[in-house]
């Protein structure tokens, strides 16, 4: 259990600066 928390804890981190770098290129280009 503990692994499978850190996985999901460590993707969701991977997640979030692809999907903030995605937001803001997209405000950057409009």
């Amino acid at each position: 259990k503990i692994v499978k928390d850190s996985d999901h804890f460590h993707s969701e981190r991977c997640i979030w600066p692809v999907g903030y770098s995605a937001v803001r290129k997209f405000t950057s280009v409009s």
